[in-house]
C-alpha cells in the first residue's frame, strides 16, 4: 500500500474531490465497484495505472478513514506522523504499521471504517505500546480549518 493529498483527507464523494482537484467530468470520479476507494475512469496516455496518494499532516488516527476513502491500492506517506513519535522513528513506524494492519483487517471484516475507527484503533493498541502512545500523542490533533475542510458556498469563487 502506498498514498498523497493532504487536502483530500475528508473528500469521500466525487463532488468533494472536484472541489480540490480539477476533474473535467465529476462523473469520471466514482467509487470503485469492488469498494476499493475512489478511482478515475479515464485514459492516462501510456501510463498503465496511477495510485492516489495521501500526505501532509496525517497520523494514526487518520488510518481507517484513509482506507475508506482511497482503498488499499494507494500510497500513504506518514512523515511527521511517524517521525514525531516520542519513542523515535522505529516506534512511529511500528505504530503506523499496526494501525494499517488493524484497519485493513477491519475493512476485510466489513466493519464501518468511519464510525468504528476509535474501537478499531483502541483494540489494536491493546497489543501495541507504540500505537497506544501515538494515539495518546495525537488524540487532540484536529484538521478542522474552514479553508480546507469545508466546501465554498455557491458563487464564492471568482
Amino acid at each position: 500500500m502506498a498514498l498523497g493529498s493532504a487536502e483530500l483527507e475528508h473528500a469521500v464523494d466525487p463532488e468533494d474531490v472536484q472541489e480540490f482537484v480539477h476533474v473535467p467530468d465529476v462523473n469520471a470520479a466514482r467509487r470503485h465497484p469492488e469498494g476499493r476507494g475512489i478511482y478515475f475512469d479515464q485514459a492516462w496516455a501510456s501510463m498503465p495505472a496511477v495510485f492516489p496518494v495521501a500526505s501532509g499532516g496525517i497520523h494514526v488516527w487518520h488510518m481507517p478513514e484513509l482506507l475508506d476513502i482511497f482503498g488499499i491500492d494507494s500510497v500513504l506517506q506518514f512523515g511527521g506522523g511517524t517521525q514525531g513519535h516520542p519513542g523515535g522513528n522505529r516506534a512511529g513506524a511500528t505504530a503506523v504499521r499496526v494501525a494499517l494492519e488493524a484497519a485493513v483487517q477491519a475493512r476485510s471484516e466489513g466493519r464501518n471504517m468511519i464510525t468504528g475507527a476509535p474501537e478499531i484503533l483502541a483494540t489494536a493498541a491493546r497489543q501495541s505500546p507504540e500505537l497506544r502512545e501515538a494515539l495518546e500523542l495525537w488524540k487532540e490533533t484536529k484538521s478542522d480549518f474552514d479553508g480546507v475542510d469545508r466546501l465554498d458556498p455557491p458563487g464564492a469563487r471568482s
